[in-house]
Parts: structure tokens; sequence; C-alpha cells
């Protein structure tokens, strides 16, 4: 696209270049040259002068002109910029925003299947602590139940022995009769 640029802090206009490439030649547009021939056939030189001011005049305008749609055009740029900006952080928080949700999600699950695996423990703990309780009872009776059986047995043994003696001293007591009688 060619264009002619001017340098606006000083006023002058620079014809014939490319935007940011070096100097060419310009080829003239007919109502440019129609003019040209014009004013060198009169062969004025105020007219020649008037010519170049309008011209100048008109490009002037065009730059300026060109500098507001510029102006325009970064501006609608910036705003479009502006706008895609705030949409991408939108979306971004809205993202954050989920992720955090999910993240509050897992803990709380993770912290209820934690207090679930808990109160099981627990209910074990005490289901056990109930077993050992019940177990030490059993056994306690179990205690008391063999030492009355021993108790039992010794008095069993001890009247047994007593039996025996006194079977025996009968027994001495009834040869002892009956040599007695036999003698007799």
């Amino acid at each position: 696209m060619k264009q002619s640029h001017t340098n606006l802090k000083h006023g002058r206009v620079t014809a014939g270049h490319y935007v940011n490439s070096p100097p060419m030649t310009r080829t003239r547009t007919h109502r440019q040259s129609t003019i040209w021939q014009d004013s060198v056939a009169a062969g004025e030189e105020n007219v020649n002068m008037e010519l170049l001011t309008k011209l100048q005049g008109e490009l002037n305008e065009t730059f300026e002109d060109l500098d507001q749609k510029l102006n325009n055009v970064l501006a609608r740029q910036e705003y479009e910029y502006m706008q895609t900006y705030t949409h991408y952080v939108k979306k971004k928080e809205r993202e954050l925003r989920d992720m955090i949700t999910l993240l509050g999600e897992k803990a709380r699950n993770a912290d209820r299947v934690k207090d679930e695996k808990i109160r099981e423990l627990e209910k074990v703990c005490r289901t056990a602590l109930a077993n050992e309780t019940k177990m030490e009872k059993q056994v306690r009776e179990l205690k008391d139940q063999v030492r009355k059986w021993k108790d039992q047995k010794e008095a069993i043994e001890s009247d047994q022995e007593f039996l025996k003696r006194k079977t025996l001293e009968a027994k001495r007591k009834n040869k002892l009769l009956k040599t007695a009688i036999q003698r007799m």
C-alpha cells in the first residue's frame, strides 16, 4: 500500500514513500498530470505556487485524516484487545473458581472417607474392647470353676484317702476279728 506520510512535528510532507521503506519515485495520477500540464502551459509561477500550496494543504488534510483514522483504528484495536483480554481473564477466573470448588469437594470427600474410616475403626475398637471384657469375664468364671473343681478334687482325694484308711482299718479289724473268732 503506497502512502504519503508527513513529519507532523515540523509540518513537512514527504510524498511517494511506502510506509517504513526508503523513498521511491512517484508516478503522477491523471488529475495531477493535467494540473501540472496546465500550470506549465500557463507559465505562471503564482499559479504553480498556489497549486503547490493547495496540494500541500490537501496532503496535510489527508495526513490529518489518516492520523485521525489511525488513532480511531488504534483505539478500536485497543478496545477490542481489552475486551478480549477481559473475556480471557474472566474465563480463567471462572476456571480457577471451578478448580477451587472441585478441590474443595475432593477435600470434603476425602474428609468424609477419613471420618468414615475413623468411625469404622472406633467401632472395631469398641467391639474388640467389648470382646476383651467379655473374654476376661469368661476367663474369671473359668478360673473360678477350675478353683472349685480343684477344691472338689482335693475334697474327693482327702475323702478317698480317709476312706482308704478306714477301709484298711476295717480290714485289719476284720482280720483280727476273724483270727480271734477262729481262735476261739
